[in-house]
């Protein structure tokens, strides 16, 4: 079927034929499940087909170590491992496919606490497979995870865990101590937990975040904004750009500074797939924008979503790609228009924020109302209000970690910062006790 396909496909091509777009699609469609299923098997050697079994585990850390805390405020720690090894029997094998490794303890948290990406891992684990749960419209889990690169998990055996740190990856490390300098900073101007929201604001994730806050941003529909997306990058890229406007700069040279700070803004948030995800569609589109080929930026935002998932066709399952592409297209289609019906009435500036704001907040809202089950009335008004201002937070917060070397002025920024997130949180409390 596939021969006949592509033969159909160069003649109908060949001849000029106007229908030949009918087999070129279905070509394309039949390569694209081929992919799909050689991407979806897993190896013969992956962890996976270890599950119900306790063996030695040994691998790299490919995200930074998570630490959470549970109801009585003990740490809980979570190591991202790509698996390398397996020793089962005494015997050791080669083993492929990513890990989840949860641990408890003073010398697993000393331990998270010092590794970074690249380090080397190890410890006993009786593996489990990723399971779902069966009630309608829960998020399929093990699907999620695939399209992440995770095909396992389990607890680790208390006191096996091995750490060694890896020779290579200064660049990354370098990074991560950027990171930790921005929280440290943090919190010696702001309370802990606002530190750890802010810190979510800039890099994602909810490690420290209070619960009761967790749950009025998704009840007013802005929780988004605590996972790094195409909205953050797009964020950044207007900033930039207004700056390159109030300072005159010639287009290519705004245009190449958007691209740098976008770059190491990626660098900043560990180069993780979503943000480099985010960062390619968003820096792609923008360039297009900048270079007067809007109409080009639609073509180009499809191409780089086909190329992602000829590399990655999982992703079509991941809602990091799928908020990071539907993020940039209302950038792209959406934003202009409200930022133009905004300028009537307001400064161009704040005509922009609000136009990327709603651009984006309305082509994700279906994403976000099928994997969160539920609309809120008031994000609405949370995104015209509220999201605006933690575009602020995000930017003012960005500019404290760069000049925190003059230790006043970063401390002052990161203090407005705090202020900002005060504003935040006393406005979206009340929203989300409104009803509906």
């Amino acid at each position: 079927a596939l021969g006949i396909t592509f033969v159909v496909s160069v003649l109908s091509v060949y001849k000029s034929s106007r229908w030949a777009f009918v087999p070129v699609a279905l070509l394309f469609f039949v390569l694209g499940s081929f992919r799909f299923t050689a991407a979806y098997e897993l190896a013969a050697n992956d962890i996976s087909h270890y599950a119900k079994k306790s063996v030695h585990v040994a691998g790299h850390l490919t995200e930074e170590p998570r630490i959470t805390e549970d109801a009585k405020g003990q740490p809980k720690l979570r190591f991202t491992l790509a698996a390398e090894s397996v020793k089962a029997a005494g015997k050791e094998e080669k083993a492929t496919g990513g890990i989840y490794l949860y641990a408890r303890g003073k010398t697993a948290e000393e331990i998270a606490r010092r590794a970074k990406i690249g380090d080397k891992l190890e410890g006993t684990v009786k593996i489990r497979s990723p399971h779902a749960y069966g009630n309608p419209g829960q998020i399929d889990t093990p699907m999620l995870l695939r399209s992440s690169g995770i095909t396992a998990s389990g607890s680790v055996q208390k006191g096996s865990l091995k750490y060694e740190e890896a020779k290579g990856n200064s660049f990354l490390r370098f990074a991560a101590s950027i990171r930790q300098s921005y929280r440290e900073h943090m919190k010696k101007v702001m309370p802990k937990d606002e530190a750890a929201t802010v810190f979510a604001m800039l890099f994602g994730g909810y490690d420290g975040i209070q619960e009761d806050v967790i749950d009025a941003f998704t009840t007013t529909g802005i929780v988004h904004i605590l996972s790094v997306s195409g909205s953050h990058v797009s964020l950044l890229a207007a900033a930039i750009a207004y700056l390159g406007v109030l300072l005159r700069l010639p287009k290519a040279v705004t245009t190449g500074l958007v691209i740098f700070v976008v770059g190491i803004y990626c660098i900043l948030s560990a180069c993780v797939p979503p943000v480099i995800r985010a960062a390619v569609m968003g820096s792609l589109t923008f360039l297009a924008v900048a270079l007067e080929r809007e109409k080009s930026a639609g073509y180009l935002l499809l191409f780089t979503g086909l190329i992602m998932l000829l590399i990655n066709p999982l992703l079509l399952y991941h809602i990091s790609f799928q908020l990071s592409f539907m993020a940039t297209a209302g950038l792209l289609y959406l934003a202009p228009f409200f930022r133009k019906k905004f300028r009537r009435k307001l400064p161009d500036f704040a005509a922009m924020s609000f136009g990327v704001t709603i651009g984006a907040q309305l082509a994700t809202l279906p994403i976000l109302a099928w994997y969160f089950g539920q609309i809120s009335l008031s994000s609405l008004l949370a995104n015209l209000v509220i999201a605006p201002v933690i575009d602020c937070i995000i930017i003012v917060a960005l500019l404290a970690g760069i000049i925190s070397f003059l230790p006043f002025l970063g401390s002052l920024l990161f203090v407005f910062g705090s202020l900002l997130f005060g504003i935040v949180r006393e406005m979206t409390f009340p929203l989300a006790k409104m009803p509906g």
